[in-house]
């Protein structure tokens, strides 16, 4: 997979398998190349598989685009949400939405996998985000100050706490396909947009 890296495609053994492999007529050839690139993508950290496929999403011959999308898919499904928010979401987004309006049916197909994965992993980082903002929210320094405001209103022995819901937004769903909808519609072309919205579940 190194052989010739990022830099020298041309050199590389993975670019050798997708096009003579994957550009081939006979049935059962490509299902050895299928079998062989599921096994590199359980097998080869994740984060190195995408690195390696993610060049060739775009590659003029229908047949590759469509191998890469289900090999790509299958990488991501490797890492945990945490994992796809380091190693690039935004990346892997316009990947993604470039492959599900491709006019190749294999590659929309595994494409949707991908860009549920996304999704999912778009939530968590929400919801993160959101838990450790109500954690800010609720320091000791924050409490203390909270409390020294309450000792010198009139009503500080009479009012009650008010309570912060302090709920992951991954557990609200609408706030959560809003959300979504907005990262989406950043990140993506109009059209592009409205097609991963389309196919990936609100």
């Amino acid at each position: 997979m190194d052989m010739g890296s990022l830099t020298r495609p041309a050199n590389s053994l993975l670019l050798q398998l997708l096009l003579k492999a994957s550009s081939n007529d006979k049935r059962f050839v490509i299902e050895e190349v299928q079998q062989s690139l599921r096994i590199m993508a359980e097998s080869v950290d994740p984060a190195v598989s995408l690195d390696r496929l993610v060049p060739y999403a775009a590659h003029r011959n229908p047949k590759v685009r469509a191998q890469v999308a289900m090999v790509l898919t299958a990488a991501a499904e490797q890492m945990t949400p945490e994992d796809l928010v380091q190693y690039g979401n935004d990346k892997l987004l316009k990947v993604g939405g470039a492959l599900v309006t491709d006019n190749t049916p294999d590659a929309r197909t595994a494409a949707r996998g991908l860009l549920t994965l996304l999704r999912k992993s778009h939530n968590i980082a929400a919801s993160t985000a959101s838990t450790s903002d109500g954690e800010k929210e609720n320091s000791p320094a924050v409490v203390r100050e909270s409390s020294n405001i309450s000792r010198n209103t009139d009503h500080a022995l009479t009012s009650k706490p008010a309570v912060k819901d302090s709920r992951p937004a991954c557990d609200d769903p609408q706030s959560n396909a809003a959300a979504w909808e907005s990262y989406c519609k950043s990140m993506l072309a109009p059209s592009v947009a409205a097609a991963v919205l389309k196919v990936v579940n609100k």
